[in-house]
């Protein structure tokens, strides 16, 4: 048969030429940093988002990196879902804290209450709760109420989910600080960049000074051991216009999961995971495979019969990871459920470039799959 060659993901900028006359003025300016089109972008993005500060960073890794850092945790803990990418580990590392990977709920993308409660001891400080897929977690809210009885920090990893809103607000901006991700793959891009939003003007005034080197208020003083962390001014034009598109972008990415769900009804070999209350944006769509013999048969059929990639979200997860299950000062773990649940579990194409064609393309491959695989 032959290839058809569907991504699993890619950008898309429908208004190229205005992105393009944007950056000319850039380039004619001379002012390719900390400039207008930055101002903007943060200016926009509280305005539509209703939090008080944004402050645009070079990835979100440093967004979470810059949180952990304000809030003091050296020689701390800080519990995370094992089920998330590895830089929010390196990110504890890097601000000197130490990572505690915790188990997923029961049939669920994430941990909840209980999970993170079992990991807990009496110097955690902090809890990093990942938005996985830009899906609403139904255990979310019983988190962040929990963060608030133990008295302990919550910075959410929006790396997936912009502009998705758990009940009647946004994600990201009613926690501690909400950490975001323009990765090329991303439901909005700026090619690499990332954001920091919060409610605490001391977090996002630190943020800023850290972004450039620890600039401090006074011309030519640096307080703080900061980086060059900022997002540059060509890459804040990207991120204007994307955001200005961004409720068109979500649109068509929930028209595609409803039409895969639609469609797959038939499919009783594979589960779409529970969602919470709220509005999921779908960066990518999860689902699950009855077995993870058959989904290591349908990673063959898929490659050999449609160049197409089976794509987890994350596996191994994180307590599986060398990095950290090989360091000595990181407690290790077991993750049960996690190990049960990721290796049966993959991800349907989704993204703005994906035709209804195409999508029913992917609905067909598996049907014909699992005739196959019987």
């Amino acid at each position: 048969m032959q290839q058809v060659g569907i991504k699993v993901a890619a950008p898309y900028f429908p208004d190229a030429q205005e992105v393009l006359e944007d950056i000319g003025r850039v380039l004619e300016s001379g002012h390719l940093m900390n400039g207008p089109f930055s101002d903007q972008f943060e200016q926009e993005i509280c305005q539509k988002w209703g939090v008080k500060e944004a402050v645009t960073l070079n990835s979100c890794t440093t967004a979470i990196q810059i949180a952990l850092s304000y809030f003091g945790i050296r020689n701390k803990r800080v519990l995370v879902s094992t089920n998330t990418y590895v830089a929010a580990g390196n990110a504890i590392l890097y601000a000197g804290g130490k990572p505690v990977f915790c188990d997923l709920a029961p049939g669920g993308l994430s941990p909840g209450a209980k999970e993170f409660e079992a990991r807990i001891t009496r110097d955690t400080v902090g809890l990093i709760f990942t938005h996985v897929a830009g899906i609403i977690d139904p255990k979310y809210l019983e988190v962040k109420a929990w963060c608030n009885r133990k008295g302990i920090f919550l910075i959410e990893d929006c790396a997936h989910a912009h502009g998705a809103r758990i009940l009647d607000y946004f994600v990201g901006t009613r926690s501690h600080a909400g950490c975001f991700s323009f990765y090329p793959t991303k439901i909005i891009t700026t090619g690499t960049g990332g954001l920091l939003t919060t409610n605490d003007s001391g977090l996002a005034e630190y943020a800023r000074s850290l972004r450039f080197h620890g600039k401090a208020e006074r011309p030519y003083e640096y307080d703080k051991a900061g980086n060059d962390w900022f997002m540059n001014e060509i890459l804040a034009v990207l991120g204007v216009h994307q955001l200005r598109k961004l409720e068109q972008f979500i649109e068509r990415r929930r028209q595609l999961a409803n039409f895969y769900r639609t469609y797959m009804q038939s499919l009783r070999r594979i589960t779409f995971f529970t969602e919470g209350e709220g509005k999921s944006v779908y960066y990518k769509l999860p689902v699950l495979l009855d077995t993870a013999e058959a989904l290591n048969h349908l990673r063959k059929y898929w490659d050999t019969q449609y160049g197409l990639e089976c794509e987890p979200l994350y596996y191994p997860p994180c307590h599986m990871q060398p990095v950290f299950a090989n360091n000595p000062d990181i407690d290790q773990f077991q993750c049960t459920e996690a190990e049960r649940i990721l290796p049966r579990q993959f991800c349907l194409p989704i993204h703005l470039r994906l035709t209804d064609d195409e999508a029913m393309e992917v609905v067909k491959s598996l049907e014909r799959f699992f005739n196959l695989d019987n």
